[in-house]
């Protein structure tokens, strides 16, 4: 984890445009369900596989289903269900842990530097994401700036990063919306995001949770609650745009200088308050 936000991340982040990004977003936003059929057929030809290993042992086959951004699908290990990458409806280009690349012919290319179509399909990627109104907090003047929080429950930074927050909050006028997830992947903490989530009230209740360890999980209604909120879409966002741990931060433009990783620890106020600054921005 990064000890801080660079002072590059500070000065070139750029803002969110709220009102032409996220006006759609929420629980309106709807799975896409075409182009499914032909996308496991694509991935069954695709080069991708060749270049795909899980567990050392290279895969013929994948699991390919629909991820929660419209237009981006997850292909998993036959195997263990873990995703071995994700890919664009059309397959004209997959994301794995090592960067984006390019399916031409027979062939995986990596994407160099970052040309312009595919920075239009980050930021279709950051403008579909399925952010949850009520899994957020607002500050002040909650329209002039986003920022989106990849978080777990169980990591110590995160926990940081909350109380920080908390202190400083009246300082910045922002929406935090959370992404939520677990650095234990246990059916415990699956189901217990998912009850979060699905509470009557998300926000209050994560950060409740996040700031104080007593608390204890409590059981919602989950039948009848949207199949998106779920640790499996809050991993997915985190893959496909590459966060490398938890917190990660993503702060408008999703071009590796502004998806970023990492707090400092709280014995470094110092540096935890210079670091939320750069994230939140000052008023």
């Amino acid at each position: 984890m990064a000890a801080g936000v660079p002072r590059t991340i500070r000065e070139s982040t750029v803002q969110f445009r709220h009102t032409v990004l996220f006006m759609s977003l929420g629980l309106s936003m709807a799975l896409a369900h075409a182009g499914l059929a032909e996308t496991r057929e694509l991935v069954r030809k695709s080069p991708a596989l060749k270049h795909t290993q899980g567990d050392g042992v290279a895969y013929a086959a994948a699991e390919v289903r629909e991820s929660s951004v419209p237009g981006m699908y997850k292909a998993l290990n036959p195997r263990t269900h873990v995703p071995m990458f994700y890919a664009h409806e059309g397959l004209d280009y997959i994301v794995q842990g090592n960067g984006w690349s390019e399916v031409r012919g027979a062939e995986l290319v990596p994407v160099a530097g970052d040309p312009a179509q595919l920075e239009l399909d980050k930021r279709m990627i950051l403008a579909s994401l399925p952010l949850d109104n009520d899994m957020a907090y607002r500050f002040g003047d909650a329209k002039r700036r986003v920022v989106v929080v990849w978080e777990a429950f169980d990591c110590a930074h995160c926990r940081d990063f909350e109380a920080t927050l908390s202190k400083y909050g009246a300082e910045y006028d922002a929406t935090v919306y959370i992404l939520p997830t677990s650095l234990s992947k246990t059916p415990a903490n699956v189901k217990g995001i998912r009850n979060i989530w699905c509470g009557p009230n998300p926000g209050a209740a994560w950060r409740e949770i996040m700031t104080n360890a007593s608390v204890r999980l409590k059981a919602a209604d989950t039948a009848n609650c949207d199949p998106r909120r779920s640790m499996e879409t809050s991993d997915d966002v985190a893959n496909m745009l590459r966060l490398r741990g938890t917190p990660g931060f993503i702060l408008g433009n999703v071009n590796g200088r502004a998806a970023v990783s990492g707090f400092p620890p709280s014995d470094n106020p110092i540096a935890q308050k210079h670091a939320l600054d750069g994230i939140m921005g000052k008023k």
